[in-house]
């Protein structure tokens, strides 16, 4: 399967975000839950997950978690996508709760990697030194979502970019 067809075909549990940089579709990854072409449910299962997840107690009135990064790595296979980490309560807090309704609903998730919150980030040689520097960035957490393949929902409330 090439890059792009798993593209189309991925589903994935997220919470769209807002920080520094941020695009459309910026998110931290709550599960993986696979391709379209292999899973044995519908859409409408796993959005019915994802609506339970946001009524959980954990969200500020406007719908979001604030928090900040807590340093900054490279993923990927050759180690060139830029991530900034998080590691707020909770966010775990979100992980367990959607393990435990994935259990319930029968939805299997990838379990291949030791779940470390995070937001990619766009290479940025202005900011790159205070990355590395240990520079704490803000973070807005939406509500999860679900994309199930092309039907992306992102972020379309970006705030005024911070400056640095």
């Amino acid at each position: 399967m090439t890059d792009e067809e798993k593209y189309r075909t991925s589903i994935a549990i997220v919470m769209p975000a807002t920080h520094y940089g941020a695009h459309e579709l910026s998110h931290c990854t709550v599960a993986f839950l696979g391709s379209t072409t292999e899973v044995d449910y519908i859409q409408a299962q796993a959005q019915r997950l994802v609506d339970r997840l946001g009524q959980l107690d954990l969200w500020l009135p406007d719908q979001r978690i604030n928090t900040f990064s807590c340093g900054y790595e490279s993923f990927g296979v050759e180690k060139d996508i830029p991530v900034a980490l998080l590691n707020d309560e909770r966010i775990f807090d979100v992980r367990e709760r959607a393990e435990q309704l994935m259990l319930d609903y029968g939805i299997d998730w990838s379990k291949n990697w030791e779940y470390k919150p995070h937001i990619s980030l766009r290479p940025n040689e202005r900011i790159a030194n205070l990355w590395q520097n240990g520079w704490e960035m803000r973070v807005s957490l939406r509500r999860p979502v679900l994309w199930w393949g092309n039907d992306r929902p992102g972020t379309k409330d970006f705030e005024a970019p911070f400056h640095v």
